[in-house]
């Protein structure tokens, strides 16, 4: 009987361990894949490909880091982040805000894009990301 008790509070030990490991790892998922917007109006998580936004400027600004993942990260291009500075719209230290930021401007006014950084951007696939998140862009009736 001794050894059944002891059997049983080794199984109960291995559970609450189980049980445990099992909830670090599901936070941890959860952490990893939701975009999780601490002191922020929005976040793009480009693990999980998933935005979050707040109102449909900030949308369009985590679209543009959308694009820039999808495009294979054009920010981090030398001659994009030059041209951003030589236009003096290094407006952050960080490439990658500058260039959701300036995507956002763009698209929520076209006259804002200089011709020299046209090239930067995909178009297509900003129309693709446009069509798909429209719901987020549209204002409350």
């Amino acid at each position: 009987m001794k050894q059944f008790l002891v059997l049983n509070e080794k199984k109960d030990k291995l559970m609450k361990k189980i049980k445990l490991t099992s909830l670090v790892v599901i936070c941890f998922a959860v952490w990893l894949l939701l975009p999780i917007p601490i002191g922020a109006a929005g976040k793009y998580n480009p693990i999980s490909n998933i935005i979050w936004c707040s109102t449909p400027y900030v949308c369009l600004h985590e679209i543009g880091h959308k694009l820039d993942d999808l495009s294979g990260w054009p920010s981090k291009d030398p001659e994009f982040q030059k041209t951003v500075e030589d236009l003096h719209l290094d407006w952050w230290d960080n490439p990658q805000e500058n260039y959701a930021q300036i995507y956002a401007a763009f698209v929520y006014d076209n006259d804002l894009l200089f011709a020299e950084l046209q090239h930067f951007y995909d178009w297509e696939l900003s129309d693709q990301l446009l069509e798909r998140h429209k719901l987020w862009l549209t204002p409350p009736q």
